[in-house]
């Protein structure tokens, strides 16, 4: 049950969170490989990137690569939500009195993040791929994918199911150092609520104010490794498929 929610939850949150992953998509590939105030700044800011966007490629343009994207929420905070909460449960990551244990929870926290992230990441392979393109495009780099499956296979196809998983121990770093800071500030500011009997009343408003301080803890600590994982994405694959591939005359 405890991985049905984490799915559920992380699923719910995608569906309205999406629009955002867009915008933070292009806005970190914005001036890939060009030197700092030499390219042109088309996105300026979240609000000024996501009117852009939907003026140019209509407002369904801002749910672009919702289906990955729903699809690495159910594998990866199924799994890192899951067995962080069984392991929780377990009383591992507490002491005698019951009190959490610090470093326990970072590490936890940390290899349960680290651990979904790798299963996750050719979900986010192909959120990226299809947040990055855009429809009034006509550059021929164009991946040009017509759904998940599609992506799928197009990339299985190229480059086998290692290509997949390209990225993917980048994906583990960046998983594991936002669930450990994500996870960890949760719990502790739940228990630092309990104990100075702040909002002790409802469970409710406690589970949101924790969310709230792991959410900013996540967003801080994640944003550099999630710049280099989304730009290693984008990338021209370097694979090389060796049915057709063929070493070249001397």
């Amino acid at each position: 049950m405890e991985f049905v929610l984490g799915s559920l939850a992380g699923t719910a949150a995608g569906i309205f969170t999406n629009p955002l992953e867009v915008v933070k998509t292009r806005m970190q590939l914005q001036g890939e490989l060009k030197e700092r105030g030499k390219h042109a700044k088309i996105y300026k800011n979240t609000i000024q990137a996501a009117h852009h966007i939907a003026h140019e490629e209509g407002i369904l343009a801002l749910q672009r690569g919702l289906v990955p994207f729903i699809g690495w929420q159910i594998v990866a905070n199924g799994l890192r939500l899951g067995s962080f909460d069984l392991i929780q449960a377990s009383g591992y990551m507490s002491n005698e009195e019951g009190k959490l244990i610090f470093h326990r929870t970072l590490l936890i926290s940390g290899l349960c993040g680290g651990f979904a992230g790798f299963w996750a990441s050719p979900f986010f392979l192909i959120k990226t791929h299809m947040q990055a393109e855009s429809s009034v495009s006509h550059s021929d780099s164009r991946r040009q994918y017509s759904s998940t499956l599609d992506a799928f296979r197009t990339i299985h196809k190229k480059d086998g199911i290692r290509g997949w998983f390209r990225g993917s121990l980048t994906c583990m770093f960046r998983t594991a150092s936002g669930s450990s800071s994500q996870l960890s500030a949760f719990v502790l500011a739940k228990e630092y609520m309990r104990e100075n009997g702040l909002l002790q009343n409802s469970l409710f408003w406690q589970s949101l104010v924790g969310s709230l301080i792991g959410g900013i803890a996540i967003s801080i600590t994640m944003a550099p490794s999630e710049l280099i994982l989304t730009r290693l994405y984008n990338q021209v694959s370097v694979f090389r498929n060796r049915r057709h591939w063929q070493r070249p005359a001397l």
